[in-house]
């Protein structure tokens, strides 16, 4: 697993952490992942996020 893929802990925030809200998240489109494999491209979800 790269460095990129490890994501703090789940409660873990930041003093200036906003919330996405519902819209935010159904607006955005995903690139789904290649031939044989089921989901979002991790990259372009943690980018989304970060």
């Amino acid at each position: 697993m790269s460095v990129r893929n490890q994501r703090p802990a789940a409660n873990y925030r930041l003093s200036a952490y906003t919330s996405l809200l519902p819209w935010q998240v159904r607006e955005r489109l995903f690139n789904p992942v290649g031939l044989g494999r089921c989901g979002l491209e991790p990259a372009d979800v943690y980018d989304f996020l970060d």
